[in-house]
């Protein structure tokens, strides 16, 4: 059976991204932290809207031969580019196509809606969570909206040369 993963990093004052959803603040920041390993683990990947938009700005579509769905309020299930727009996050979380395949596991892209979707319904398998030595001061919150206890168990942790620090934590 699939995980569903995070797989994100954040500033140390917890934002994926500015105000404006760029994640420039992440450029200086050349290493790989295992990303190459989890991409090939992955299947699927699952983002917002505001997400899909910010990727496709950004060029090629980076999750080339993985399913890809789109949460958003404002479009029906249609083609949408690369992805499949999904227009109620909770019927995608229950659905049994995303976790029956056999592909690889589910990588929840973001942003902080996302996130905080899967977190409440308890779908979520493990995050990796990579704190960059940045503070931006305002941004995208990594759990966006009300606040939900999930307890969470520390399974692993990294510290870089360059300062990043990736912690790996699994549901209690």
């Amino acid at each position: 059976m699939p995980k569903i993963r995070f797989f994100c990093a954040v500033s140390m004052d917890g934002f994926l991204a500015a105000p404006d959803g760029s994640v420039a603040f992440l450029d200086r920041f050349e290493g790989d932290y295992g990303y190459n390993d989890f991409i090939g683990s992955v299947g699927a990947v699952v983002m917002g809207r505001k997400t899909y938009d910010v990727t496709r700005a950004n060029g090629q579509w980076p999750y080339e031969g993985k399913r890809a769905y789109v949460l958003s309020r404002n479009r029906l299930n249609t083609e949408y580019g690369h992805a499949k727009l999904v227009p109620d996050g909770d019927s995608l979380i229950t659905r049994l196509d995303l976790l029956d395949e056999d592909d690889g596991d589910v990588w929840v892209v973001g942003g902080g809606e996302v996130h905080r979707l899967f977190l409440d319904a308890g779908k979520v398998d493990e995050i990796d969570l990579f704190v960059m030595p940045v503070i931006l001061g305002d941004g995208v919150p990594l759990f966006d909206g009300g606040a939900t206890l999930v307890n969470m168990t520390l399974a692993g942790n990294d510290v870089f040369a360059d300062g990043v620090v990736r912690l790996t934590y699994r549901p209690a």
